[in-house]
C-alpha cells in the first residue's frame, strides 16, 4: 500500500513565486533533481506538463519561474534539500497558493507515513523567516 501525499500552504497576501523560491533556496532547498533540473515547460497548459532531468541552468529555471508568475500561469519545479537525497514537486497554482508534493526519497516514519514535521520545519519557518505571510498549511495523505 502506498501514501500519496501534499502540501498546500496558502498566502495570507499574495506572493510572487520568485519570493518564495528564493525562502526556500536561501534555507537549502536547491533546483536540481536526481540528474539535472525538472520545471513546468515555458509553455505548458496543464500542470502536468513537465521537463524532467534537464541539463540547464539554475537560473534559466528561476527566470522561467518568474515570467510564469508574471504572466499570471502556474508554475513547478523540483527542489532537492541540501546534502540529501530528499526532494520535493513545488507547484505554484497562483500568487495565493503553493503545493508542495514530497515524491523524492520521501522522509517516512515506520509504516511509511510521511514525518510532517521534517517537511514542516523546512519548509513554514524557511517561508515565513523570507517575509512569505502563510494563512494555512494543510496536508492531504492518501492511501493508495
Amino acid at each position: 500500500m502506498g501514501h500519496d501525499v501534499s502540501i498546500a500552504i496558502e498566502w495570507g497576501t499574495p506572493t510572487k513565486y520568485a519570493s518564495s523560491l528564493a525562502a526556500l533556496e536561501a534555507a537549502g532547498w536547491e533546483i536540481r533533481d536526481m540528474t539535472g533540473s525538472s520545471f513546468i515547460r515555458e509553455d505548458a497548459t496543464d500542470s502536468g506538463d513537465w521537463l524532467m532531468f534537464q541539463p540547464v541552468a539554475v537560473e534559466s529555471v528561476r527566470d522561467l519561474v518568474a515570467t510564469r508568475d508574471e504572466s499570471r500561469q502556474f508554475a513547478g519545479v523540483v527542489l532537492m534539500y541540501r546534502n540529501t537525497l530528499h526532494g520535493c514537486s513545488f507547484l505554484w497554482i497562483d500568487r495565493n497558493t503553493l503545493v508542495v508534493s514530497p515524491s523524492i526519497n520521501r522522509v517516512e516514519l515506520t509504516g511509511g507515513w510521511v514525518d510532517a514535521s521534517w517537511y514542516m520545519s523546512r519548509l513554514c519557518q524557511p517561508l515565513l523567516a523570507g517575509g512569505c505571510a502563510i494563512e494555512s498549511v494543510s496536508l492531504n495523505e492518501t492511501l493508495t
